[in-house]
C-alpha cells in the first residue's frame, strides 16, 4: 500500500483494537482528529479575568 500524499510506504500500526496507518516518508496519518477547542461551558469574558487579576494582585504594574 502507498501513501495518497506522496506514494511513500505505510505502515499500520495497532493499539487496543484501533488501527492508523502512517507514512514512513511524509509522516500523514489517517486518524481523524478534531481541531476545535472543547468547550466546557465556563467560558470567562476577559473583563472577568482582568478583574480577578486585579482582585487577587491590586491595580500596580511595575
Amino acid at each position: 500500500m502507498t501513501c495518497a500524499r506522496c506514494g511513500g510506504p505505510l505502515e499500520t500500526f495497532e493499539l487496543g483494537g484501533r488501527r492508523a496507518v502512517v507514512c514512513a516518508d511524509c509522516g500523514y496519518v489517517d486518524t481523524a482528529v478534531g481541531h476545535e477547542p472543547a468547550r466546557n461551558g465556563d467560558e470567562e469574558s476577559w473583563d472577568r479575568a482582568i478583574e480577578r487579576f486585579i482582585e487577587k494582585f491590586g491595580d500596580t504594574v511595575e
